[in-house]
């Protein structure tokens, strides 16, 4: 009996406790969209070319799943974006080498798979990067993608992967659907004249997953963001990877919010740091080809 009242209150803890993360993640995501529609709609980020030719200022888009979304942040104000975006527009705003204006775009959609970001199919990425979208001109794209598709359990990770030392290459019959995915979306991003950075996932808090499966995705998600099928010119200075899933400083206990899975606000601010980090040189060789046209 004893047992049976133990088993029961578990039970009974389990879905509250599901009951409660599921509410504050539906009340999150509401009021991230609201604040993001206000701040940062496409009728604000359309830019008109100057007369010489150049634009006014140069964009940035944040793409992919609930953590580009920015789930988790539960610091937003009124009229203010979440996750690694507010962030990332003021520490550029403070690097000394970043002369010209950024404006970045938080186009993140909670629950969104990877397939839903495929080129010309993708329902997402036809929003985000068609001819009329506010982004298509955006010249820089952070990529933050794949929980969404572990939660759904349509990464499709082949058990021979899990088998394999997570350090070797993996041949191309082991990927992951999230991995072709993911590098589908690059190739076609870096060829329309784009630079890219991928985050990879999380190494711990995503719920009914091991640590070594995570491992695995991680290190197909680091072999992609090699030279691969691009040629050097279009590889070079266009490609850049964010390793989330062993940097343990974002990692910690006290930067992940309600659920343990996604990052808190101070989470997102240490992400945006390290993001900045491998996207500066791409907004300074952005800006020098500005800077080149008006001295021509």
């Amino acid at each position: 009996r004893g047992l049976t009242m133990v088993t029961l209150e578990q039970s009974t803890f389990s879905v509250l406790l599901y009951c409660y993360i599921s509410i504050r993640y539906f009340l999150n995501k509401v009021w991230i969209s609201i604040n993001r529609y206000l701040s940062n709609s496409d009728r604000l980020l359309f830019s008109i070319p100057t007369e010489n030719g150049t634009v006014p200022f140069h964009k940035i888009a944040v793409i992919g799943d609930d953590l580009a979304m920015g789930i988790g942040d539960t610091g937003v104000i009124m009229g203010e974006n979440a996750g690694v975006t507010p962030h990332l527009l003021r520490a550029s705003q403070l690097d000394p080498k970043i002369r010209r204006r950024w404006k970045i775009a938080n186009r993140g959609q909670a629950g969104s798979t990877s397939s839903m970001w495929l080129p010309e199919t993708g329902k997402y990425f036809l929003q985000t990067f068609g001819k009329r979208s506010a982004c298509a001109n955006a010249e820089i794209v952070v990529i933050l993608l794949g929980i969404s598709d572990v939660l759904a359990s349509v990464d499709d990770l082949p058990s021979a992967a899990l088998e394999r030392d997570p350090g070797t290459l993996y041949p191309e019959d082991e990927l992951s659907a999230l991995a072709k995915n993911i590098r589908q979306l690059i190739m076609h991003l870096i060829r329309n004249g784009k630079k890219v950075c991928l985050v990879d996932l999380p190494s711990s808090g995503v719920p009914g997953t091991g640590l070594g499966k995570i491992r695995r995705l991680n290190a197909q998600i680091k072999q992609i963001c090699r030279k691969g099928e691009l040629t050097e010119s279009e590889y070079i200075g266009s490609l850049e990877h964010v390793s989330l899933g062993t940097n343990y400083r974002i990692l910690q206990p006290d930067i992940r919010s309600f659920d343990a899975c996604h990052l808190n606000r101070k989470g997102y601010s240490h992400l945006a740091l390290e993001i900045l980090e491998e996207i500066a040189p791409f907004m300074i060789s952005v800006e020098w080809k500005v800077w080149k046209q008006k001295l021509s």
